[in-house]
């Protein structure tokens, strides 16, 4: 108890700064990544759809299988990529205010 009382304020001056000049790479980055993710959830589905019609076509039941496994993966991701922002946005707060 002791303990809990003597440290309580100690961590509230920790707040955490990019360094200079990292913010501009930090952007490019987060930029980057997230176009890529919004390709990717358009050509995923599209590749996963010709993959199911190919594989009923040629009788091949494992390419069919393998495009229902991609659009229902890229719908998932599009959920998390929907979602997994807030939540994180929501726990961490705004951070030093």
């Amino acid at each position: 108890m002791k303990f809990a009382a003597a440290t309580a304020g100690m961590y509230d001056a920790i707040c955490p700064v990019a360094p200079t000049g990292a913010s501009g790479y930090i952007e490019t980055l987060s930029g980057n990544v997230v176009w890529f993710a919004i390709v990717m959830f358009g050509v995923v589905p599209v590749l996963s759809i010709v993959a199911m019609l190919i594989g009923r076509a040629i009788h091949n039941p494992r390419l069919s299988q393998w495009g229902v496994t991609g659009l229902l993966v890229a719908f998932v991701a599009v959920i998390l990529f929907l979602t997994v922002p807030g939540i994180i946005s929501s726990m961490l707060g705004s951070g030093c205010a």
